[in-house]
């Protein structure tokens, strides 16, 4: 099943900037705050068709002027929350179990990833913010999604 869901993109549906401080550069920390997994019932005219699928999300991006987590040193934040879109090539498929998403949850991840950097670092371009890269991958062992046991 796996090879006939392709990622398909993102779509920024909201975001929001909150400038605390002027910095000259610092460090970043990028939280996902909440995932969810959202699936498109058919119509009777498209049943034959690929299925859709999104993982909506949403993030949080702080900035610190220096070292140290504290919100005494955020510089400032950007939350956003965007759509991963996926689709599924099987006219059959209507849902996707727990367990086939907890087996497969690195494949959704690297894409959430993907689209996370692709989705702060356009906010960025054009803004005093322009310049600030995201890496291309996550920490190794940084869980994105929460699943059920």
């Amino acid at each position: 099943m796996l090879s006939k869901i392709l990622y398909s993109g993102y779509q920024c549906v909201d975001f929001s900037f909150e400038s605390i401080k002027e910095s000259d550069g610092g460090r970043f920390k990028t939280n996902l705050i909440s995932s969810e997994f959202v699936f498109y019932e058919k119509t009777e005219d498209h049943k034959d068709e690929v299925s859709p699928f999104d993982i909506s999300l949403n993030v949080e991006l702080k900035a610190y002027d220096d070292d140290s987590d504290s919100d005494d040193n955020l510089a400032f934040k950007i939350n956003i929350k965007l759509d991963v879109i996926f689709v599924v090539m099987d006219p059959e498929f209507d849902s996707l179990s727990d367990e086939f998403i907890k087996e497969n949850k690195w494949y959704f991840e690297n894409y959430i990833a993907l689209s996370m950097k692709l989705c702060l670092e356009r906010l960025s371009k054009n803004t005093p913010l322009d310049g600030i890269e995201l890496p291309w991958s996550r920490k190794a062992g940084q869980s994105l999604l929460t699943t059920k046991n």
